[in-house]
């Protein structure tokens, strides 16, 4: 039996799914937005077990960019040896151009950081309870084995005040947020929307 790949997300693609999910509920159809995330995430999901499902990006031709072709969309990710990692999710008629100089840098810097291994990664769980309107608070809590307590002690907030972020009953100020990021050692535009 092989063993599953893990499935990480970088910002660019929570970015871009968090853009679709805008789009389809300003076009007053968020429910087909939702039901689209899901079914992206599901897709990328079936990477854990069979990471080489997906074609080489034709645009670029390399065997470690892949893709998989879900109309409308191209789930665009990076397989390494234990793991793969979503970098975008474009629509399918989008071609990967690097003609502008603006997406060559991005892809370099982007390369640059990954090989450093200065590119934050969101695992795959977070990533799907996130989408599901979890809050990412609690996640990242949850994901470093933290209680309330506990993080609540490392940011130099009360208890009481951490549940009402996690519930969203308080939004948190950015001082706040800053100091429970730093505690979960995640930058703090995870936390945030």
């Amino acid at each position: 039996m092989t063993n599953k790949h893990t499935i990480t997300f970088a910002l660019s693609s929570i970015k871009d799914l968090e853009e679709i999910r805008e789009w389809y509920a300003e076009q007053q159809v968020p429910d087909v937005g939702e039901r689209l995330l899901g079914e992206i995430v599901s897709q990328v999901e079936s990477l854990a077990d069979f990471p080489e499902t997906g074609r080489i990006v034709p645009e670029f031709g390399v065997a470690h960019l892949r893709e998989i072709v879900y109309p409308p969309f191209r789930i665009v990710y990076r397989l390494g040896e234990n793991r793969v990692r979503i970098v975008r999710v474009w629509r399918s008629e989008r071609l990967l151009k690097l003609e502008d100089e603006i997406d060559a840098r991005t892809v370099a810097e982007f390369y640059e950081a990954y090989t450093a291994g200065r590119e934050f990664l969101v695992p795959d769980e977070i990533m799907r309870r996130e989408l599901a309107g979890e809050s990412p608070v609690k996640l990242w809590r949850e994901h470093s084995g933290l209680t309330q307590q506990e993080l609540a002690k490392r940011a130099g907030i009360s208890k009481p005040y951490l549940s009402q972020i996690e519930t969203g009953k308080r939004q948190g100020t950015v001082e706040t947020l800053s100091a429970i990021a730093r505690s979960l050692d995640v930058p703090l535009d995870v936390l945030t929307d």
